[in-house]
């Protein structure tokens, strides 16, 4: 496996700070895990593990940290109506990121309990993973331990306090702005 620096994608004007989706060679790819410099090998055996179970990331290096980037294929569309995917050609010369991924929940093994409070608990896990997501893009490894204290110190936060709790521990002003415009 071959380890892709952060300073390359972005003098290719792949990659910056605000980044949440990636596009290499036609494919697409979001952030995920985030890894210390001391837990390479970690995060090497992470990426080998998924490609085991059928699923590709890339492992970037940044300055201070190394993220694995998850590949993401959007659904095919069986309608007729409409237009076929673009070519890989014409995909990589957009700049805007495809639609982020909804999260799609395993089938239960139990039949599903479908009060509203266990719905609202499966979405604010959904919104809390996004905002873990998000952040690492901002802060990297720290954003799970940072989002976990948050909530144990404020379990009832709303969605937005979330953001705004959360934006506040991303140093850069500029990078704190784009990460509440990327939540809300």
């Amino acid at each position: 496996m071959s380890i892709i620096q952060s300073t390359d994608l972005e003098a290719r004007g792949l990659l910056n700070d605000q980044s949440s989706a990636l596009q290499i060679k036609g494919k697409w790819f979001r952030p995920g895990p985030a890894f210390t410099k001391s837990l390479l090998q970690t995060a090497l055996e992470f990426c080998e593990d998924a490609r085991n179970q059928g699923r590709q990331y890339l492992l970037i290096e940044f300055p201070t940290y190394f993220m694995a980037w998850q590949r993401i294929r959007p659904k095919k569309s069986t309608s007729p109506s409409q237009k076929p995917p673009a070519s890989p050609q014409a995909i990589s010369s957009q700049t805007s990121p495809p639609p982020k991924p909804t999260a799609q929940p395993s089938p239960p093994t139990e039949p599903p309990d479908l009060s509203t409070k266990a719905t609202l608990a499966s979405v604010n896990r959904i919104f809390i993973n996004r905002c873990k997501t998000e952040l690492a893009i901002h802060v990297g490894p720290m954003a799970d331990f940072l989002t976990e204290q948050i909530l144990k110190q404020s379990p009832q936060l709303s969605p937005q306090q979330l953001i705004d709790a959360l934006a506040q521990q991303i140093p850069d002003p500029q990078a704190a702005l784009a990460f509440r415009k990327t939540l809300e």
